[in-house]
């Protein structure tokens, strides 16, 4: 504790090693080489089990993006699906969404103006027929 330069710890160490059995040296602070050895060990199991415990939390956070990811996927695939499914709009040809859609002759429409498109070309239709005759 009270030597601040490594060569005078580096003595005291060297001569704990040489006189070993002849004093007490836990009450002098003197470390001995095994005892550092051991604690560099230590410390770099402690930094090991710290890099495992950090890539462990990635590859879960990682993996809880994947999810994320995945449930994303789905859902939008889920929602395409669902608009796949509902009736097309006679006028524009976009699924129409809305409950209770605009019905003309037998075609469901989203808005006033794919009304009268669908109104126009039955209209436009039914004169061709009639100059076809």
């Amino acid at each position: 504790d009270l030597a601040k330069r490594k060569e005078v710890q580096e003595a005291f160490k060297k001569f704990r090693e040489m006189n070993e059995g002849k004093h007490d040296y836990s009450l002098s602070h003197i470390p001995s080489r095994v005892d550092e050895i051991n604690k560099k060990k230590k410390e770099l199991e402690r930094e090991k089990k710290a890099k495992a415990k950090e890539k462990s939390f990635e590859s879960a956070k990682k993996d809880a993006e994947r999810k994320k990811t995945q449930e994303a996927k789905k859902k939008k695939a889920e929602e395409k699906e669902k608009l796949e499914n509902l009736p097309k709009c006679g006028g524009c040809g976009k699924p129409v969404k809305d409950k209770h859609p605009l019905n003309v002759y037998d075609q469901k429409c989203c808005s006033n103006q794919c009304i009268q498109k669908v109104k126009r070309k039955l209209a436009a239709e039914a004169a061709e027929k009639r100059m076809n005759k």
